[in-house]
C-alpha cells in the first residue's frame, strides 16, 4: 500500500496457502497483478490526515451494457471494509496482515450486478488509536483493482466519491480491570446517518483524494 501523504510503501500480498482464492468462490487473481504495479490507486477522504478515528463511505456508479457472467475485483482497505453492490453486501475484509504484507480479497461480484447503472459502495472503518491490538494500520484508505481490462471502470481513482459518516463514534472500554486487547465501543446516532447511501445520489459526496498505485510483491 502506498499513500502519498508520507510516501511510505506497504506491499500488497496474498496468503500463499489460499492461492488468492476467495472463500466460497473459485476465483483466482490475475497473475500479472502479483508481478506489476496496479493501475488502481489508494483513495481516501480529502479532508483528513488518515490517522484519526472515523467511518468513511466511498461510492461509484458504473454502467454495464448487460449483466456480466463474471466481474472479478481485488479489494483492500485500511483498516476494515464492507463492500455493497446495488445495496447488497458482497464482501468484507481485509484478512489481517501487517504493514509489510497487507492483504486483499479477490471476489467475483457478477451475481450482484445488472445491465445498466450499478452502484458500488464501500464502508471503511479506522479506529485509529483505539483499534484492537491485532489490527495493523497505516492511514485510512481504500483500493479496488480490476482483475482484467473488462472490469477496469471499477478501479479506485479520482472518479470515486467519499463522505464521512458522522453517525459513528468510538469510545475506549474503561471498566475492565484487566489487560484489554479488543476494539473500542461503538456508538451509532441514526439521525446523523445518510440512510440508503449505497444507492442514493443525494448524499453530499466529495471527490476522493488519490494516493499512489497499489504495489505487488515482486
Amino acid at each position: 500500500m502506498i499513500l502519498n501523504m508520507k510516501r511510505i510503501t506497504i506491499v500488497l500480498v496474498v496468503l500463499v496457502l489460499a492461492l488468492s482464492r476467495s472463500v466460497g468462490q473459485n476465483v483466482y487473481i490475475n497473475p500479472d497483478l502479483l508481478q506489476n504495479d496496479w493501475s488502481a490507486k489508494w483513495i481516501t477522504h480529502p479532508n483528513i490526515t488518515g490517522e484519526e478515528q472515523g467511518v468513511y463511505l466511498f461510492k461509484k456508479e458504473i454502467e454495464l451494457s448487460q449483466k456480466p457472467k463474471s466481474f472479478v475485483i481485488n479489494i483492500s482497505a485500511d483498516n476494515r471494509y464492507v463492500i455493497f453492490v446495488n445495496g447488497t453486501v458482497a464482501g468484507r475484509g481485509p484478512t489481517r496482515g501487517d504493514l509489510k504484507r497487507w492483504l486483499f480479497e479477490t471476489i467475483d461480484i457478477a451475481s450482484y450486478l445488472t445491465g445498466g447503472e450499478n452502484h458500488i459502495a464501500v464502508k471503511v472503518w479506522n479506529m485509529a488509536n483505539l483499534k484492537p491490538v491485532a489490527q495493523m494500520s497505516h492511514q485510512t484508505g481504500l483500493i479496488i483493482q480490476a482483475n482484467s481490462p473488462k472490469e477496469k471502470d471499477i478501479n479506485t481513482n479520482k472518479s470515486w466519491k467519499v463522505t464521512k459518516d458522522e453517525a459513528y463514534s468510538f469510545y475506549k472500554i474503561k471498566h475492565l480491570k484487566r489487560y484489554y486487547a479488543s476494539g473500542p465501543g461503538e456508538k451509532f446516532t441514526g439521525a446523523n446517518h445518510p440512510w440508503h447511501w449505497q444507492t442514493s445520489t443525494s448524499t453530499a459526496w466529495k471527490t476522493a483524494k488519490v494516493g499512489e498505485n497499489g504495489q505487488s510483491l515482486r
